[in-house]
């Protein structure tokens, strides 16, 4: 398959590489569960977030131990934010209240989240809205089969 990207030139010449397709949110598919469904739906969020941990630990073992200890507690502080009932417990009773997709409840409570660090006066605080995008991302990925978020290079 040979695909053609367009675009302005930053500097002269040409590169030759692996192109990296990079996403920062993943596209969501809002569907509604049956009732018999919800409790695997339910199982089906509660091993996201449990492949979520096990990603994020992975990340954490190979930080260099000679890096800067901002960087462990940024991982440190998304996997507290994986055992916060926000974002753990929830989404849950929304796929109950709805009868919608882990995916889509997750997303209503992202979005409710992230409304709640908008209002904040606090800089500091406000930003904290992007980590939890950013785990809240993570488990997106996972719920909609991507095992691996690292950067893989695109097959084009």
């Amino acid at each position: 398959m040979s695909l053609s990207l367009q675009g302005i030139g930053v500097s002269k010449g040409i590169a030759i590489g692996n192109v990296y397709i990079i996403q920062n949110e993943p596209e969501i598919n809002e569907s509604c569960i049956q009732s018999p469904h919800i409790p695997d739906e339910i199982e089906r969020f509660e091993n996201a977030i449990s492949l979520a941990r096990e990603q994020l630990l992975h990340i954490r073992k190979r930080v260099p131990k000679n890096t800067t200890i901002d960087i462990a507690a940024l991982i440190d502080a998304h996997l507290l934010m994986l055992e916060d009932s926000l974002l753990s417990k929830v989404p849950i009773d929304l796929i109950y209240e709805h009868q919608c997709n882990a995916e889509w409840a997750l997303k209503m409570q992202c979005d409710s989240l992230v409304q709640s660090f908008e209002q904040m006066a606090d800089p500091y605080l406000s930003a904290r809205k992007n980590d939890v995008k950013h785990v809240v991302t993570r488990i997106q990925r996972i719920l909609g089969g991507d095992q691996d978020t690292s950067l893989e290079p695109a097959d084009l």
